[in-house]
This record gives C-alpha cells, structure tokens and sequence, in this order.
C-alpha cells in the first residue's frame, strides 16, 4: 500500500493526464446558437422563441363556435383544458392554412389562457447562428411585419423570419373573436 501524501498523488495525476492531454484537439471558437420553433404560413418560413410555443400538434378533434370570425377554426380538448384554434393563416394573410397533412397546431400559453394556433406547417426545432441575424427582413407581409423582430439566415438563401406569437396574441384585433357583442340588457 502506498504512502505518498494525497496531495502530492494528485498532483502526479495531474502532470500525467496533462501528458497525455498535448495531442488532443483544441476548440477555437465556440459559436452563438438561437434556437426557436420553425413553422410556416404560406411559403415563408418564420421561427418562434422556444419559450413561446409550449408544444406543437397535430390538428385535434375541434367543435366550431357560431358567431365567430372567419378565421376562429373552433375549440379542442387539449390536455383537459378548453383551448380556442385560430387560423393564423386566414387571420394574418386572409386566405386560410392550407388544409393538408402538414398543418399543426402551435400550443401557446399565456397566463391562464391557452391558444392553438393553426399553421400550414412545422418544422421543429431550429439551430441558428446569432452570427447570421439581422434586424432585416425580407417579403414579409405588411400584416405580420408588427409581429416581427428580425431573421435569421442559414446557408445562400434560406430566410427564417422571427416572429413573436405572443405579442400577436396580446393584440385587442386578435382577441376579438365574436361577430357580435352581446346587446346589453
């Protein structure tokens, strides 16, 4: 059994593993990452901050609600709560989410509320360089442009746009869903 002193056993593992360290690689640079939820309306591609979306969905079983606006799909059941869906697509660009095997669902939460937000697509996660963002942004419509804080840009020209769905849904034009208001009585 030895009965070198622990420090100095340490320190003797130490210069040995510092040995054995001088061929390894050495990383240079470490590079910023945006990560945000992809999905698109239309042919635009746009990304959301991970802490917007609480979970995305394929489109569940929705009741219609009379007296809505063109653009309220109806209410789910989702997860035990009651959750309005509302068609971005119909709502921003004024012609509805194309109706495929694609659409999903954008599960946001806001306080108390939950609201499923119909998009033509999903495509999870996405990486992004912060190297590449700009304040810029390329064909966006003028209706969704208020909800917009800049893009991203991976390769030659592939744009992802952020867009900011709770400052969409904090809007008075978005929380007015009823075609009419009640008559007082």
């Amino acid at each position: 059994m030895s009965t070198k002193d622990p420090f100095a056993l340490l320190l003797e593992i130490q210069e040995l593993s510092l040995k054995n360290a001088k061929g390894l690689p050495q990383q240079r640079t470490v590079e910023a990452i945006w990560s945000g939820v992809g999905f698109s309306l239309g042919n635009k591609h746009y990304v959301s901050p991970l802490g917007e979306v609480a979970e995305t969905m394929k489109m569940p079983r929705i009741t219609r609600i009379p007296k809505t606006r063109n653009w309220v799909v109806g209410i789910a059941n989702i997860r035990g709560r009651l959750t309005p869906i509302l068609d971005l697509g119909r709502f921003l660009l004024r012609h509805p989410s194309q109706a495929s095997s694609r659409c999903r669902i954008l599960v946001v939460e806001e306080e108390e509320l939950t609201r499923g937000l119909l998009v033509d697509a999903v495509h999870g996660m996405q990486r992004l360089s912060e190297g590449t963002f700009s304040r810029e942004v390329r064909e966006v419509p003028e209706t969704i442009y208020p909800y917009v804080r800049g893009s991203y840009l991976r390769g030659e020209d592939e744009d992802w746009t952020i867009f900011h769905l709770k400052a969409l849904i904090a809007q008075d034009a978005f929380q007015e869903v009823a075609l009419e208001t009640a008559s007082a009585l």
